[in-house]
């Protein structure tokens, strides 16, 4: 079992956020923002699927939209299939000129939908890498209840 850390700026008492519901949480605690809650989760190894084997062909298709919405991309399936797995990264396929701030958006509710992705396919949590090392996102909706606030 792993005790994974989410701090937030305010209590958490039902999750319908921004990210599809999404929360990321780490194995050490952070802070990335005016952190006035810290949450703890305990994480089983059979909670977790690493975003490499995620596969869902209905959050493929909300990538190929997502791309267009947010970036004014098209993109193919294949490709949102890579993005959904992490074998691609938005970041590294875009020209200079982006909106720093929208692919920041895209690349967080992309996140949320790997969440999402590991909740259909029976998992907690979907393991990635992003700028802060190793993250568990995990959609919280409906799972308030497994926080447990440690300050």
């Amino acid at each position: 079992m792993t005790i994974i850390y989410h701090t937030s700026p305010e209590e958490i008492k039902e999750n319908r956020g921004p990210f599809g519901g999404a929360l990321f949480f780490s194995v050490d605690e952070y802070a990335m923002n005016n952190v006035k809650c810290t949450y703890t989760l305990e994480l089983n190894n059979d909670d977790v699927i690493h975003v490499n084997s995620l596969d869902d062909d209905e959050i493929v298709s909300e990538i190929v939209e997502l791309a267009d919405r947010y970036l004014d991309m098209s993109i193919d399936e294949d490709f949102a299939s890579d993005l959904l797995t992490a074998h691609e990264i938005i970041w590294d396929n875009l020209e200079d000129d982006f909106d720093g701030e929208w692919v920041a958006e895209f690349d967080w509710t992309l996140q949320g939908l790997q969440a999402k992705a590991a909740k259909k396919a029976g998992y907690l949590a979907a393991e990635s890498e992003d700028e802060q090392g190793t993250v568990y996102i995990i959609n919280m909706i409906n799972k308030e209840h497994l926080l447990q606030l440690v300050k």
